[in-house]
């Protein structure tokens, strides 16, 4: 009936007897022979009752799964009241919102220090800054604080050897009209006894070009195109032009598509109607520069694909863009536009105009008989350096192998006042309050990371190398990645944040409910 099952039961015979071994099921008293064995067949038919019977099997199976289930439960309570009252108690403060901790006469102490002097990448102020990050994340008392140096070479402004941009009479004497300034004017007394960096750009070609000029406004594709158009050509010139509508590299590379053989970069004013600027308001006078790279090659060119480790294997190669580029002042750049021969072939768009000036009563092209000539002279330095990150770690109760990593960078092309200090600053505090919790008792679920990068202003080059040193741990345990560079850029105040779809949604618009009105945030 349903109840039975046949078993083939194998044995093995020896020369006087055959016996039944026990192989698979094995063979029981209850067990009826259904058919015998010879000296010819390999087993014998077993007739068996089926273990499945429900007959009383089933009711002490359902018993004993009901007992391990009940003693499962009650071993896990038992160990969460040890850990919680014993073990692991939790802390008396419970942790309800970080920001009641966030002390801002803090970030004014941090940002002062480290906005003290310029810290170039690879300068001594910026390694300064390195050890007073480890020793402030020591005193924090974090579970583990590393400096990680790589060695990577820059092109550094020479300082025997300045940059120059000078405005040149076009007849055969060749007379100096105008010297632009090698670096901006002090307006106080801090940066009177703290100079600032001279003005230039990262990966500029070097060398010494002396040509006429011509206004291109932005730089653009259309704006080239709009000089082709009414018969200007910029091939085998000097390019002047004003920072704003895009990337300056790209203004570089569309710059050097067209023929010209070096770029004179100015800031144009950011609101001429401001009464009051620098250092009475937040608005930047026409005195200022504005520095920065031509390039971004994405970590150490010698080392690409590799961490920039003092030990590893370097491929020397080539370390600039194809052209000359060199930043001048706002009001260097004023002087170059009016001595330009007034334009009367064509009308100038009044987007070209820039703010620096008062009309726009000025040309575009100095190629004329005699007219003007611009000599760039750019001198690099080639100099290998120590890009320096500071790592801070906390690590996670639960999930130790789970990284929640803060990061920003450190270097400044000068003081670094809101790019990149107000990030660091504010990183800084974030850091202190999670000690002050830990002091309370209490552990993140996750590994926190805070992380200071070197070297970003020239291409990521801090970060990047670290992540090709660590990338393998990286993919298995990193699981978001905070950047905050700019905390707070003026007298305005906006919530101003990108990322992934999940990061925005989840992360952001919650953290920005209790800041400002969330139809004030900027993705």
């Amino acid at each position: 009936n349903e109840y039975k099952s046949y078993l083939r039961v194998h044995y093995m015979s020896s020369q006087k007897y055959k016996k039944i071994y026990d192989l698979q099921a094995g063979v029981r008293s209850s067990d009826r022979v259904l058919s015998s064995f010879d000296d010819d067949d390999d087993g014998i038919t077993l007739l068996r009752d089926d273990p499945k019977d429900p007959a009383g099997c089933t009711k002490i199976r359902f018993c004993g799964i009901t007992l391990s289930v009940i003693l499962i439960f009650a071993s896990g309570y038992i160990a969460r009241v040890l850990m919680e009252n014993f073990l692991f108690p939790e802390p008396q403060h419970q942790i309800t919102n970080i920001a009641e901790i966030i002390a801002g006469s803090k970030i004014r102490e941090y940002h002062v220090e480290l906005t003290r002097r310029t810290h170039l990448a690879g300068s001594a102020a910026n390694y300064h800054l390195a050890e007073y990050l480890r020793e402030t994340f020591t005193a924090l008392q974090f579970d583990d604080v590393t400096i990680r140096n790589y060695t990577i070479r820059l092109p550094l402004p020479d300082p025997d050897n300045p940059n120059s941009v000078r405005l040149l009479d076009g007849g055969e004497e060749g007379r100096v009209l105008h010297v632009c300034a090698e670096r901006e004017e002090p307006l106080t007394e801090f940066e009177k006894n703290n100079p600032t960096t001279p003005l230039f750009n990262g990966w500029s070609k070097p060398g010494t070009v002396k040509r006429p000029y011509v206004y291109v406004n932005a730089g653009s594709n259309s704006d080239f195109k709009f000089l082709i158009d009414n018969g200007v050509s910029v091939k085998g010139k000097i390019v002047l032009l004003r920072y704003g509508s895009m990337f300056r590299g790209n203004q570089a590379e569309n710059a050097r598509r067209h023929g010209a053989i070096a770029v004179v970069f100015f800031k144009d004013l950011d609101n001429p109607e401001a009464e009051v600027r620098y250092p009475e308001s937040e608005w930047a006078p026409d005195g200022a520069g504005a520095r920065g790279s031509v390039k971004v090659p994405n970590g150490d060119q010698d080392t690409l694909g590799w961490p920039a480790r003092p030990s590893s294997y370097k491929n020397k190669t080539s370390l600039y863009v194809d052209i000359i580029t060199q930043p001048i002042t706002g009001k260097d750049a004023r002087v170059l536009l009016q001595k330009l021969p007034s334009n009367s072939t064509f009308p100038m768009p009044a987007s070209w105009v820039p703010k620096l000036l008062d009309d726009s009563e000025f040309g575009v092209s100095s190629s004329i008989p005699d007219g003007p000539l611009l000599e760039v002279t750019v001198n690099s330095k080639e100099t290998v350096i120590n890009a320096s990150n500071v790592i801070g770690t906390i690590y996670g109760s639960t999930e130790p192998d789970r990284w929640i990593i803060l990061g920003n960078h450190r270097d400044a092309w000068t003081y670094g006042g809101i790019d990149p200090s107000s990030g660091t600053a504010a990183m800084m505090e974030v850091g202190r309050a999670l000690s002050h919790f830990m002091d309370l008792g209490w552990r993140p679920r996750r590994t926190i990371k805070l992380c200071s990068w070197d070297a970003e202003e020239w291409g990521l080059m801090g970060s990047l190398e670290w992540v090709e040193d660590y990338r393998l741990e990286l993919r298995d345990k990193a699981v978001l990645y905070v950047n905050t560079d700019v905390a707070e850029g003026g007298a305005c105040t906006a919530v101003a944040a990108s990322g992934s779809p999940l990061f925005k949604v989840h992360f952001i618009c919650h953290s920005a409910k209790g800041i400002v009105p969330i139809h004030s945030i900027a993705f």
